[in-house]
């Protein structure tokens, strides 16, 4: 697939100023106040612009571009560079309304890496004000269709341990709905400070959500179509801001919490997606020994579909993809 043509809907660039006046992110759960000011009491970026960008769908029919390389990481994403040759985007599991929980109690992975990321709670606020569409899926008349966002130069200013401790203050962890029901000493006590902040570029993208029994084709085709979708708009940002760069985007189980997608088709549909989008490395956070495991799978699954598909790439990915059965989970009611 080529990326010259492939535009955004819509450009916004956002300075520190911009969100600490007009733009700055609004936290309404207590806790998360606290960790604000904790960790910002300068503001939610000290310097640096944001580039913000709102994108279009795929091209269905868009040709094979070269295999992305797969590498599997152990554990949640550390927001670290593999190397300096990179472009490196991480994976936001969106709702598909643009972080528009990010100030109030819910506690999953959007709202964890927004916290982190502040100033992305400020991205909501600057398109809110500016009557710009935060919608991650729009619905037209063909029903839904992915519209992924890129927002590139958000300094993290914390990283928050939400794993549960047998030996801690508050065995359960601070994950999800443990969140807001923690003391504000425990979350802040799970907070740490990044001083001075570090750089990440967030590829905000949203799963299917909420289905029962067999996955249809039509599922596993949206899936497809939202993962390439947010792929190919990653490789064109990457492109215009640093050219000559390989691109590298981290990603994990999306849409497998909350939403109760299928890990295994989700990490094939990924996997597919990224070679069909010209991503060059695929790097896969698989949190546990049990992520491992579906990860191989999904691999195989994901190099058979490779092996075979033809033209048009989507949706002859999705019928291969459709022979495997697929089912789908529960919602961890996060």
């Amino acid at each position: 697939m080529t990326t010259r043509d492939h535009q955004p809907l819509y450009r916004l660039t956002l300075t520190p100023d911009d969100l600490r006046i007009w733009a700055a992110p609004r936290f309404e759960d207590s806790n998360k106040v606290a960790i604000y000011r904790h960790c910002c009491p300068d503001g939610p970026q000290t310097t640096g612009d944001l580039h913000v960008a709102r994108w279009p769908t795929i091209d269905p029919s868009a040709k094979l571009a070269n295999p992305s390389k797969l590498i599997a990481r152990s554990g949640g994403f550390e927001y670290a560079a593999m190397d300096t040759d990179a472009a490196v985007w991480h994976a936001n599991f969106a709702n598909w309304d643009l972080f528009s929980s990010y100030g109030t109690e819910p506690f999953a992975q959007d709202e964890i890496q927004a916290l982190e990321h502040p100033a992305l709670g400020g991205v909501r606020e600057a398109l809110l004000a500016r009557d710009l569409s935060t919608l991650v899926t729009d619905i037209g008349p063909a029903g839904p269709t992915p519209t992924p966002f890129t927002i590139s130069g958000v300094q993290r200013r914390a990283a928050i341990d939400t794993t549960p401790r047998d030996d801690g203050p508050w065995p359960h962890g601070i994950y999800g709905q443990n969140f807001w029901l923690a003391p504000e000493e425990v979350v802040l006590g799970a907070t740490r400070v990044i001083a001075p902040p570090t750089v990440s570029n967030i590829l905000a993208m949203e799963a299917p959500a909420m289905g029962s029994g067999r996955y249809s084709p039509n599922e596993i085709y949206f899936v497809l179509l939202a993962a390439a979708s947010a792929f190919a708009a990653a490789r064109a940002e990457s492109q215009r801001l640093w050219p000559g760069k390989v691109v590298e985007v981290h990603t994990g189980y999306w849409g497998c919490g909350a939403y109760g997608g299928d890990p295994v088709l989700t990490a094939a549909c990924q996997i597919v997606s990224a070679s069909v989008a010209g991503v060059d490395r695929l790097v896969f956070w698989t949190w546990d020994d049990a992520g491992d495991a579906r990860l191989a799978v999904a691999r195989e699954v994901a190099d058979a579909v490779l092996g075979e598909i033809a033209s048009p790439l989507l949706s002859n990915a999705a019928t291969l993809l459709d022979s495997h059965g697929f089912h789908w989970g529960v919602s961890d009611g996060n």
